[in-house]
Parts: structure tokens; C-alpha cells; sequence
């Protein structure tokens, strides 16, 4: 799974013997070298896509030996559209829709480091890093999104 499959992602269905035993709430994800690790939380009772598969035969039938499958639950559409992060107001299935990242980046280095790019590198390095990180270690360092 890439990352931005894994950041559109609402709920996971946790199986066992070809039965579903748990359904969660994915809130994150972390990289570990070329794996995602889903992060989430339990979904209580009453709620609409844990009720439809709880206990039921797993959706997924793929005859793959993978124990990971994947699929479009009818129950989760009407959790896939959710506010652009940006706060534009307007919806998408992403953290952002496209370019809005840039545009939230941008505005706040203008808000916060009176428009420069170099003091919030600056800032970043003195605050959240003991050193700069160099090409390398950014190319290798493990990724936290949530």
C-alpha cells in the first residue's frame, strides 16, 4: 500500500479463520522502510461499518496467501469526503486536495516566519532536529503521517 492509498483510508476490517473479528477506525499511518503500518482505534457498537461486518465472513476473498486484502466497503462512503486540511471548506477523500498542502505550507511560513522559507528551515532545525538533516538522512529517515 503507498502512502497516499494509506492516507485515504477510514476503516480496517481485522480478520482471523476467514472471519471478522475486529473493525477500527484507521487515524494514521507510519512508514517502516517499504511497509505502512495502519494506526487506529477499535469502532464501538452501534456504529454502521463495524455492525455490517462484525462476526460476518471476510468481504475479501481473493485466494491470496497475502493475509492483507483490500476493498471498497459500501458502509464507508459516507465517511470517505471530509474537509480539505488547508481550510478552504471544501471536501475531499485526501488530507488535502491538490496543491492545497503548498498553499497551508505557505500560509503558514507568511503568518508565522513573516514569509520566509528560510527562517522556518531555520526554526525546524533548531527546534525539532539536533542537527540539520542532510539529503541523505532525509531520503532514509522514517515518515510519520497521520
Amino acid at each position: 500500500m503507498s502512502a497516499d492509498k494509506a492516507a485515504r483510508q477510514r476503516f480496517a476490517l481485522i480478520v482471523g479463520e476467514g472471519v471478522v473479528r475486529a473493525v477500527a477506525q484507521v487515524t494514521g499511518f507510519s512508514v517502516h522502510d517499504d511497509r505502512i503500518a495502519l494506526e487506529g482505534e477499535p469502532l464501538a457498537a452501534g456504529h454502521p461499518v463495524r455492525d455490517a461486518y462484525l462476526g460476518a465472513l471476510d468481504p475479501v476473498t481473493n485466494g491470496s496467501q497475502n493475509p492483507v486484502g483490500y476493498c471498497d466497503l459500501p458502509e464507508e462512503a459516507a465517511y470517505l469526503m471530509r474537509p480539505c486540511h488547508c481550510g478552504c471548506a471544501q471536501n475531499t477523500d485526501r488530507d488535502f486536495l491538490p496543491g492545497h498542502d503548498v498553499r497551508a505550507m505557505q500560509a503558514r511560513v507568511r503568518a508565522h516566519f513573516d514569509g520566509s522559507p528560510l527562517k522556518f528551515i531555520q526554526w525546524v532545525d533548531a527546534n525539532l532536529a539536533l542537527t540539520p538533516p542532510t539529503a541523505a538522512d532525509s531520503a532514509a529517515a522514517p515518515q510519520l503521517r497521520s
